[in-house]
């Protein structure tokens, strides 16, 4: 599937904002002496099961 198609069903959304500079990888960015909040971790946790799911 691509991007678009989601977008259509509504499982993906456009940013508002122009994101070319991100076609590359892009990073998070954490401080060790804080507790990230609940979506933070949900989101980490999910960026790191997509990449060992596709093996990159």
């Amino acid at each position: 599937r691509g991007g678009r198609q989601e977008v259509q069903e509504g499982r993906l959304a456009r940013l508002p904002f122009d994101t070319a500079m991100s076609i590359g990888p892009v990073g998070l960015v954490t401080r060790p002496e804080t507790t990230p909040p609940p979506a933070e971790e949900i989101f980490r946790l999910a960026v790191t099961a997509a990449i060992e799911t596709l093996g990159i």
